[in-house]
């Protein structure tokens, strides 16, 4: 079973639901304490430990942490933050069993120490840092101190909002049940340095109402993984229909070499009958058809030939792309649908036709915009005009149009209109290359063709665009992600 992971109220929710079922909140602070200390302990088994405890739980945690330390014979200080602040009775508890002195802080102890446990806010900040702990953050940054965070670096919320100008930046981040949000999520997941998660016997069924958040891992997938037989042959392995663009003709060829390469049994492109020699020259495995008018391309759709149509890379995001993309989704045979690249675009104006498309057409489909494209799709919803996170932003825009929604980034959000969602943790910052998005669509598709739901497809194909850009790069371009896809299969084949 996949973890979940939560947000902050989720977690603080589960605490709850813990409590009630017989764990007291000061035995939760006196597990996440000696768990962090192991952590600690295993991670730096040598050197001078520097115990930062804030007025919270998350303070509570650190005074435990520091007395288990002690215990261990390590060399541990504990200087505190706000200490005439009031305190939880278990996080206050705690702070008088320390069997460490307790100091005020003093930010000269930064150099002297050589890791410093970060446990003076936690994941529940909701407002602004002081300008005095912000000048203490940059003081603790500028020493050579290992920075160890407990549950986030302090400056972000459990959500991964930022209330710093500048956050810590943790080398590691030990968190307690399950990951948070801030932990999955850029930029706050690259603040967090190594993530570690340890139990303090929450299960669960403590997450009320359950999270259907998940990072994006195998066990997501993996039973779903299409697995060819013997006797079929190519177009019982699956068809995919790929329409190709006039102008930037490569896009739809990277996607239809991805699309074969993922496993399509019969890729094909239609293209306009002017560059169809542009095509047919350079496909050999894939196969090319020409249109002569907008009616013919959309009849191509129509065929009960084809398992899914991709449509977008390399398109213009004119008229008359919302026009093929209209036409095909509404007397679509095919069970699936990609709508990429141009044919998003091309619904810029009125993004809420294409949404009425979408609810009307009996092929699911899935819509794989970048930031700049979503926020044409869905105004509101953009990166910096809410305060919504991006799976939020993504959940929303999927109920809104009826479609899963793939918002691409270095934390790629795949959202379902039921409320699913996955988050890509693993990336690769040289998958920002020309291309790139052309091989993932077209990934999708062959895997689409195959007979995976449009939710297991999306989330495959952005796990093995993402290996293959761990494994390429540096100088990879978006033909070496295609050639790259056997390899990807290999791998994924050797943890069955």
């Amino acid at each position: 079973m996949m973890d979940s992971i939560l947000d902050t109220e989720q977690m603080y929710a589960a605490d709850r639901a813990a409590i009630a079922r017989g764990i007291s909140a000061y035995s939760l602070i006196d597990r996440a304490g000696v768990a962090a200390a192991e952590q600690i302990h295993v991670r730096w088994p040598t050197g001078k430990i520097l115990v930062l405890c804030g007025p919270g739980n998350n303070g509570g945690d650190g005074y435990r942490l520091a007395s288990q330390l002690h215990r261990w014979g390590r060399a541990v200080r504990v200087m505190e933050y706000a200490p005439q602040r009031a305190r939880s009775a278990e996080a206050q508890a705690h702070r008088e069993q320390c069997l460490v002195a307790l100091e005020p802080l003093d930010e000269t102890a930064f150099e002297a120490a050589d890791i410093v446990v970060d446990a003076l806010l936690g994941m529940g900040l909701q407002r602004p840092l002081s300008a005095a702990l912000q000048t203490v953050l940059q003081s603790l940054q500028a020493s050579s101190a290992s920075i160890c965070a407990i549950d986030v670096p302090t400056g972000i919320d459990g959500n991964g909002r930022c209330w710093a100008e500048a956050p810590l930046q943790a080398a590691l981040t030990i968190t307690f049940f399950r990951k948070k949000l801030a932990h999955v999520l850029a930029p706050s997941r690259f603040l967090c340095g190594e993530i570690k998660v340890v139990d303090i016997g929450l299960c669960e069924e403590d997450v009320t109402p359950p999270s259907y958040l998940y990072e994006n891992q195998p066990a997501l997938w993996q039973s779903a993984i299409p697995s060819p037989q013997p006797l079929q042959h190519k177009y019982q392995r699956g068809a995919a229909l790929v329409y190709g663009g006039s102008e930037m003709t490569g896009a739809a060829r990277l996607s239809a070499l991805a699309c074969a390469r993922a496993g399509a049994g019969a890729t094909t492109i239609a293209c306009a009958s002017d560059v169809w020699a542009i095509y047919a020259q350079s496909m050999q495995s894939v196969m090319v058809k020409r249109w002569h008018s907008l009616s013919q391309a959309a009849a191509l759709s129509h065929s009960s030939t084809y398992q899914t149509v991709l449509i977008g890379p390399g398109l213009a995001p004119e008229p008359s792309t919302q026009e093929l993309v209209m036409r095909g989704l509404l007397q679509t045979q095919a069970s699936s649908w990609v709508v990429d690249a141009g044919a998003l675009t091309a619904f810029a104006s009125q993004p809420e036709s294409l949404f009425e498309g979408i609810h009307t057409s009996a092929a699911q489909v899935v819509l794989t915009p970048h930031e700049g494209e979503f926020a044409r799709l869905f105004p509101d919803l953009a990166l910096h005009s809410n305060q919504k996170n991006k799976v939020e932003r993504a959940r929303q825009a999927a109920a809104r149009s009826g479609a899963i929604v793939l918002l691409k980034g270095s934390d790629t959000v795949v959202a379902s209109p039921d409320g699913r969602a996955a988050v890509q943790t693993q990336s690769s910052p040289y998958l920002a290359s020309a291309g790139s998005g052309d091989v993932l669509a077209g990934m999708m598709t062959g895997l689409l063709a195959q007979g995976m739901s449009p939710w297991l497809a999306a989330n495959m194909a952005v796990w093995m665009h993402s290996q293959a850009g761990l494994i390429l790069g540096a100088g990879l371009i978006a033909e070496d992600l295609v050639q790259s896809i056997p390899t990807i299969w290999q791998q994924i084949g050797r943890m069955n």
